[in-house]
């Protein structure tokens, strides 16, 4: 059996140093080529490059524009790991798992208590993604999902990616997503199952990760001045064959 090969989706910004280091972290699994999709910093070797234009008007548009252009070229492979730029994996592991944080209804409440938002009400702006994943779920249930999990995990993904551009072309045809929640549209039309974990994003300087995490995800703050990013730097100082020294 082939290797999943690895699609990155990364936006366009300079040196990008996150994914630097998640590339370095490609050590811990097992994995055939490295698509980079979208844009391709100056340091980036032994990858594969799909350009983009990025010239939607919002940035999940465009992160699904990209995926989609992975998801159908003919020569990535067909079962993919599907990570983000500030995505890493934090040990060995034979195999990428299905991941999911329960109920989408629980993340919903989460964002609505946390930004004071009310619910069952679209908005653009900040609200984007909170909606988008309010849109998402309502998709899934019109197309007989009755129990829709939330797989934004922010971790990587294994997926089929023909099955993945399907979902995407299926969603695009019937409905306008303000920010399409691409992993749990593909994790409940599929049913992946997984298990249930919480989310592994660390937004402030002060947290990092737990002895057991097989991954984490950082944000500006916390890779930049934060202890999350300094354990990554120190823990993985060494250039991986995906960078120009």
């Amino acid at each position: 059996m082939s290797l999943p090969d690895v699609v990155y989706v990364v936006k366009a910004e300079g040196d990008n140093d996150e994914l630097r280091y998640s590339l370095r972290t490609l050590q811990n699994i097992p994995h055939g080529k490295v698509w980079l999709v979208g844009h391709r910093p100056r340091w980036a070797v032994n990858v594969e490059h799909l350009p983009t234009r990025n010239h939607l008007p919002t940035k999940y548009q465009n992160s699904t524009a990209n995926l989609l252009t992975a998801c159908t070229h003919d020569d990535v492979a067909d079962e993919v790991i599907y990570m983000n730029d500030d995505f890493f994996i934090l040990r060995p592991l034979d195999r990428i798992p299905h991941l999911h944080m329960g109920p989408v209804e629980n993340r919903v409440r989460y964002y609505d208590t946390k930004y004071e938002r009310r619910p069952g009400r679209y908005r653009a702006g900040p609200g984007r993604y909170r909606d988008g994943m309010v849109q998402t779920a309502d998709l899934l249930r019109s197309w007989g999902v009755a129990d829709v999990l939330s797989y934004e995990v922010h971790a990587p993904m294994l997926i089929d990616r023909r099955k993945m551009a399907e979902a995407i072309n299926r969603a695009a045809r019937e409905t306008r997503i303000v920010a399409l929640h691409k992993r749990t549209l593909y994790g409940n039309l599929y049913r992946v199952g997984g298990e249930l974990v919480k989310d592994v994003k660390v937004l402030t300087s002060t947290h990092t990760w737990s002895e057991r995490q097989r991954f984490v995800s950082t944000s500006n703050q916390s890779w930049k001045s934060g202890s999350v990013g300094k354990r990554i730097r120190r823990l993985f100082a060494e250039p991986s064959a995906y960078e120009r020294s």
